[in-house]
């Protein structure tokens, strides 16, 4: 549901013509494990098992939104 939220807000954004990229350097390692820390709780009602396998540190610039 998050992500369609999101989704919409970004349309949104697109619409009103103010799509900038905010590009900054940080670590994507630790950026992907809190956004699949996100899914965790699903994958447990689930009965999933769902593993991330990333490196400790992995700097590099994205945009974090």
């Amino acid at each position: 549901m998050m992500f369609l939220v999101n989704q919409l807000l970004d349309f949104r954004i697109l619409n009103a013509n103010k799509n900038i990229l905010k590009i900054s350097e940080s670590d994507l390692s630790q950026f992907t494990g809190q956004v699949s820390e996100a899914f965790l709780w699903q994958a447990k009602n689930e009965g999933i098992n769902f593993n991330v396998i990333k490196p400790d540190l992995f700097q590099c610039f994205f945009d974090r939104i």
